[in-house]
């Protein structure tokens, strides 16, 4: 679902996707999409792949114009959103108090920060995390505005505007240097420098102001952000680990306490054409990077410290996806369009970047 729109939209694949789409949403249950199924049995066990799919299902019906696919998945984004609201597996339910999700479970890590080591989450960020409640908060537009019904209609604004509001004044770290990446956990506020406070600015209709969304920019470029992607945490955090190296366990404590993820840089893309921020060169590296790994694609990793050799599958959906994305996306970010036919040919409107 991360992968989606890179993927489908940007290639144009828009039947193909639709059928990706509709075959995601049979597998929801309670509230839930089915994390894996190649082993041949669903599981649920992820707090944000269900709020990317309703983020999917959104971009494709303002990508295409596919009103109808709108309809066909509307009871099924009504089914997510009751879920979350009244509590389903590990945890996820709103708050309340805030209107804000929250979720989390022993021995599970249900964000994508989700390695274990011998059963022991290693970045469980139990409570509520900074992307889950963004993604949160689009779940929300796009129910929305894909609903026919008046009364749904005002419920999900209702709940939208109150967890957006808790949000600007949850998540604003008071020191002005970007977000929690945690609040509520089990430990209070977690203040670690993480890239996932950019789906913050990055994702349509968010919940800050653009003074705050040049902070959390700014912070990202300055502590985490690399030629092949942005760090998972900043250098300065005692827990860095700065190389994806050694055996399955070594790498799993790596993977989301340093090393570098190639997908970040499409959020890091969206949040600096929202603030018109320079972005001369992001990409640069990952153009080169294509002839030296996986010939052609974009890894999944990379080591945190210089010179951030590649790390992981050489060939990683999401990276691929991403990069594609911001690359054939016009400028501003998430322009609407109402029609396929309108939003013209493949790779018009191409990004400089």
């Amino acid at each position: 679902m991360t992968s989606y729109e890179g993927l489908y939209l940007a290639t144009r694949r828009h039947d193909e996707g639709r059928e990706v789409l509709l075959a995601a949403a049979a597998t929801v249950s309670e509230g839930m999409l089915a994390n894996t199924a190649d082993t041949g049995s669903l599981e649920y066990n992820t707090a944000d792949g269900t709020l990317w799919f309703a983020h999917a299902v959104g971009r494709h019906v303002s990508a295409t114009g596919d009103d109808d696919l709108g309809h066909e998945v509307a009871t099924t984004l009504e089914q997510i959103i009751e879920h979350h609201v009244e509590g389903t597996r590990f945890g996820i339910s709103v708050d309340p108090q805030d209107g804000l999700l929250r979720q989390g479970a022993d021995g599970w890590a249900l964000t994508w920060m989700d390695a274990r080591v011998d059963g022991v989450p290693v970045t469980q960020r139990a409570g509520k995390p900074v992307e889950i409640n963004a993604l949160w908060l689009r779940a929300l537009d796009v129910s929305a505005q894909l609903t026919d019904d008046d009364d749904r209609r005002h419920r999900y604004t209702s709940l939208r505007d109150e967890a957006g509001a808790s949000f600007a004044g949850r998540f604003a770290r008071p020191d002005g240097s970007g977000l929690y990446d945690v609040v509520d956990g089990p430990a209070g506020d977690d203040a670690s420098l993480r890239p996932n406070q950019l789906l913050a600015v990055a994702l349509p209709n968010g919940p800050l102001d653009d003074e705050t969304a040049e902070r959390i920019l700014g912070a990202c470029s300055r502590s985490l952000l690399t030629p092949m992607g942005l760090r998972s945490l900043a250098p300065d955090d005692p827990r860095f680990r700065p190389h994806h190296r050694g055996g399955p366990a070594e790498r799993d404590a790596a993977y989301h306490e340093g090393t570098v993820w190639p997908w970040l840089l499409g959020p890091y893309v969206d949040a600096a054409r929202r603030v018109s921020a320079p972005r001369d060169g992001v990409l640069s590296g990952i153009e080169a990077h294509l002839a030296e790994w996986g010939l052609g694609s974009v890894s999944e990793t990379a080591d945190g410290a210089e010179p951030h050799t590649a790390t992981g599958c050489p060939f990683q959906a999401w990276s691929v996806a991403e990069v594609l994305r911001v690359r054939r996306e016009p400028a501003p970010a998430r322009r609407k369009r109402k029609t396929a036919a309108a939003a013209g040919a493949p790779g018009r409107g191409r990004s400089t970047d």
